[in-house]
């Protein structure tokens, strides 16, 4: 069977985690049918000609540029497009950048999994910088009323932090710290294993699930969900609700959504996000108005749907 993975990169300061995501796949795909699409996704700096450097002269790498920032999921299609004209891949394996693959089995692994299974996404066990799950994601806004609700809390944060970057993070940073500190404390203590402290989402990391919503730094489609699309990802975001809008795609259309602990990826996350900004603010300015852009994207596209059933 033909394994391709695609790569989105994006920024010169995450040349590193290209270049290791590269080299850990080539290190588990050793005698295994697999070909590697780099998507350079319009970055102002030299990142096109590093890329060039390294791995113009590579059989098993095809490099792909951008002249703009298409964002996540048109960044995506474009490496999905090419990936599937050249090779007409079994399995279209679309990974964050910085994520890194230690796993011998890991290409193997997915094809047993097939044989089991029959899955259009399948969903490995991401594991982030502290080794915790970010897999299965529970849940997603679903309904025209969460996602209106969603729209006008992003728009109240985006309000407060134009008006002060000190007052938004009282009133909507302060906790999350804390409770991400007491969180982490809980989950390092000794102890954890025996008071049983542990999130819903620990726990169903352990078990195979079925009908899930999945994470999407490392997300796998086999051949019969990329033939029924256009494109792998929804074009209308540039960035978020890939994953909320894929699992919609799921539950609208019935796909095999399976979350399989036995196939693993590291995930250094938001490292691409990150090498943009130099200030917390700015950082913060950002993703809220690319989230309430993709809310947005997001509602118009469900009720596009109910209107088309007759639904008001």
């Amino acid at each position: 069977m033909k394994f391709a993975f695609v790569i989105l990169h994006y920024n010169e300061r995450t040349l590193e985690d290209t270049q290791e995501c590269v080299d850990s796949i080539r290190s588990v795909s050793v005698n295994q049918n697999y070909h590697i699409t780099i998507v350079e996704n319009g970055s102002k700096d030299r990142s096109l000609s590093v890329l060039k450097t390294l791995y113009d002269e590579s059989s098993d790498i095809s490099l792909v540029h951008s002249k703009e920032n298409l964002g996540f999921a048109n960044g995506n299609n474009l490496g999905c497009r090419q990936a599937i004209e050249e090779i007409n891949p079994d399995f279209l394996i679309v990974i964050n950048n910085d994520t890194v693959i230690t796993q011998e089995d890991f290409v193997t692994k997915i094809q047993e999994i097939y044989n089991t299974y029959h899955f259009h996404i399948l969903g490995p066990n991401i594991r982030d910088r502290n080794n915790h799950p970010q897999n299965p994601i529970l849940e997603f806004p679903i309904s025209i009323e969460q996602l209106d609700k969603g729209i006008r809390d992003l728009t109240l944060k985006l309000e407060v932090l134009n008006k002060s970057c000190f007052l938004y993070w009282l009133k909507y940073k302060r906790k999350k710290a804390m409770k991400r500190l007491v969180k982490n404390i809980l989950l390092a203590s000794p102890l954890n294993h025996l008071i049983g402290h542990a999130s819903l989402r620990d726990k169903m990391s352990r078990d195979i699930q079925e009908g899930i919503g999945l994470h999407g730094a490392a997300l796998i489609f086999s051949k019969e969900y990329y033939e029924m699309y256009k494109d792998v990802f929804y074009s209308g975001t540039f960035m978020y609700k890939e994953e909320d809008i894929l699992y919609y795609r799921v539950k609208k259309h019935g796909l095999r959504s399976i979350y399989h602990p036995g196939i693993v990826i590291y995930h250094k996350e938001d490292r691409s996000t990150d090498s943009r900004f130099k200030i917390g603010c700015s950082k913060e300015r950002f993703i809220i108005k690319n989230q309430l852009a993709s809310f947005k994207v997001y509602r118009d596209y469900i009720r596009k749907d109910l209107l088309q059933k007759g639904f008001s």
